[in-house]
Order: structure tokens, then C-alpha cells, then sequence
């Protein structure tokens, strides 16, 4: 996919499919798909709620673009 920002990927999966990914066989969070984002979970923070209330707005239509990366939400 190409965009004025430059080129990306956008991959959809089922929440389950997601899951199994992200998680080793005992259910922990498998952290080495992680430790090259720069942008961390950093808690409750501003942006991190801003994050949040963008989700739960249903006008996100273009979330993945604007918070590239793994993006997995939970509310």
C-alpha cells in the first residue's frame, strides 16, 4: 500500500487468528514482536487516552494509518 507518507502493510485478521499470534503456547505476551516499537505502552497517559477515545468513537476509519505499527486494542 502507498500513501503521500510512503509505503506500508495492512494486514487484517480475526481477533481469535491476532491472539494466537501475539502469544506464546502459555498465553504470554510474546514481548520480541514488540521491543522495536519506539512508541511502547507508556500507561494512562494523554496520548495513550487520546488512543483510547479514538477506538471507542467508531470514526476511527483511519486509525491503522495514523498509529502504525502492531496496533492491538483492548478496552
Amino acid at each position: 500500500m502507498s500513501t503521500s507518507l510512503g509505503e506500508g502493510y495492512v494486514c487484517l485478521a480475526r481477533l481469535d487468528e491476532h491472539y494466537r499470534f501475539i502469544t506464546s503456547d502459555n498465553e504470554a505476551l510474546r514481548l520480541e514482536l514488540f521491543e522495536s516499537n519506539v512508541r511502547d505502552y507508556a500507561g494512562s497517559t494523554a496520548v495513550n487516552n487520546a488512543i483510547g477515545e479514538t477506538l471507542r468513537s467508531g470514526t476511527g476509519e483511519d486509525f491503522w494509518l495514523f498509529n502504525n505499527g502492531v496496533v492491538t486494542a483492548t478496552r
